[in-house]
């Protein structure tokens, strides 16, 4: 007889994989929108300032999400250097893909994004709706032993978080340090195994 310890298990066991597809789902579908307008995101990055060789822009979307109303993204913009990647938050105005602006103790702050890793230094930045936030993260660690083996040194997280109202992302302390808090322990217990890397830089 099946006890009902096994079936609440199994019943919960259906939700979460329920709310990941959905989750997942709606990434999907937001991702295709931004990936709808290249042309457009291209043009607004040809536009305005950024760290690119002439001829390297290449307006890619790798992540997108909505949250308080507005559609975020995450583009792939050039390559930057020997592992790491520009990456620009922008987001929908009026159907148009514009840059995300952010905003630090009451100021505008520019944020150079990236994304990359090498066997001594990482990069990356998400967009975390569950908290209408964007986290951005670094991380060094004291290199890798015969065995593959990296041990993590220094991680940091600065957290932004949306303002519908001011249409800006805001540094939010609190929630930095709680970002830093969580993602650096998780990360350090993965860094035991193997530390994260998108490519093969030194």
């Amino acid at each position: 007889m099946v006890s009902r310890t096994m079936v609440t298990i199994f019943v919960m066991h259906l939700v979460y994989t329920a709310a990941s597809a959905s989750e997942n789902s709606t990434s999907a579908a937001e991702l295709r929108k931004w990936r709808a307008v290249i042309t457009k995101i291209e043009r607004t990055l040809t536009k305005g300032p950024n760290s690119c060789e002439p001829g390297t822009i290449r307006a890619v979307p790798i992540d997108a999400a909505q949250f308080e109303g507005s559609s975020f993204g995450l583009v792939d913009v050039c390559p930057l250097g020997a592992y790491t990647e520009l990456i620009d938050v922008m987001r929908f105005d009026a159907n148009q893909p514009v840059l995300a602006r952010s905003r630090r103790d009451g100021h505008q702050v520019a944020i150079g994004f990236s994304r990359g890793a090498s066997v001594m230094h990482g990069k990356d930045v998400k967009l975390v709706p569950e908290k209408h936030a964007i986290y951005d993260i670094s991380w060094d660690n004291d290199g890798m032993d015969s065995e593959g083996t990296a041990h993590l040194e220094k991680c940091a997280v600065d957290a932004y978080v949306w303002s519908a109202k001011a249409r800006v992302f805001d540094y939010d302390p609190e929630l930095t340090h709680q970002a830093t808090r969580d993602y650096c322990q998780t990360l350090g217990q993965r860094s035991s195994r193997r530390m994260p890397s998108q490519n093969n830089g030194t």
